[in-house]
């Protein structure tokens, strides 16, 4: 491999990578982003919003996530009018 490539240049590996299991994928960039906009925004609607998703979409993925994990990691709660903001666990925080 190393005849293979030009000396005089920097090369790096690229990608994007999933954990996921047999059935769904668990975490990957997107859910990252989703995971530090909720920390951000305090709310998963708002979240949904900055990242140009749909309220459905981005509970679908925190629904999975907290599925798959040994504790939630976003906790949720009904709240009056306004709502409740969701909480991170200490183990999602971004």
């Amino acid at each position: 491999m190393k005849d293979l490539l030009r000396t005089d240049l920097t090369f790096r590996l690229n990608g994007r990578l999933w954990v996921e299991t047999n059935d769904d994928r668990f975490m990957g960039i997107g859910r990252l982003e989703l995971l530090a906009q909720i920390q951000k925004q305090g709310s998963i609607s708002k979240a949904a919003q900055q990242m140009g998703m749909s309220y459905k979409r981005a509970w679908d993925l925190v629904s999975s996530m907290n599925a798959q994990s040994a504790s939630p990691l976003v906790l949720t709660q009904t709240g009056g009018k306004r709502g409740a903001a969701p909480k991170l666990r200490q183990r999602a925080s971004v």
